[in-house]
């Protein structure tokens, strides 16, 4: 299980990585005991997503979506606070993202997905995300 567990991290961190070269930006959900995760990026006019599961892709989808190159990515003080209010769960869920604004900048955040999910946040550049993340069911396992 283990082995899978880590299989399936260093995919997903491979798969961040060339989408953030290619695009500019890459988000991810994982959570520290799964053999699934879901990366996906934003090109000026679509959504690119991968479900990973034991570190292969079980599938990869591509739809029409504007964006969240355009709006500003917040201070990591600000983005911090903002998911803070679902507390950090250490031994748990994972959303993070790779972004190229003036500096590559690179945030993990170990938060309650589901929690982040469900709230409005005062940031518009996460609640962009969530907004994404629900439409595309991007943390729903039954896909996996």
């Amino acid at each position: 299980m283990q082995y899978a567990v880590n299989k399936n991290k260093k995919y997903t961190d491979k798969i961040m990585l060339s989408l953030f070269e290619r695009n500019g930006n890459a988000f991810y959900l994982a959570s520290t005991y799964a053999t699934f995760s879901t990366v996906w990026t934003y090109t000026q006019d679509s959504i690119e997503i991968y479900r990973l599961a034991k570190g292969k892709v079980a599938e990869h989808l591509v739809s029409k979506e504007n964006g969240v190159g355009e709006y500003d990515l917040p201070s990591m003080e600000e983005l911090d606070k903002d998911i803070k209010e679902c507390g950090y769960e250490l031994d748990g869920d994972v959303f993070g993202f790779m972004i190229k604004k003036n500096l590559i900048k690179r945030h993990d955040f170990p938060v309650s997905i589901e929690c982040l999910t469900s709230k409005s946040h005062q940031s518009r550049f996460l609640n962009e995300i969530v907004k994404s993340i629900n439409r595309y069911k991007l943390w729903d396992i039954r896909y996996l």
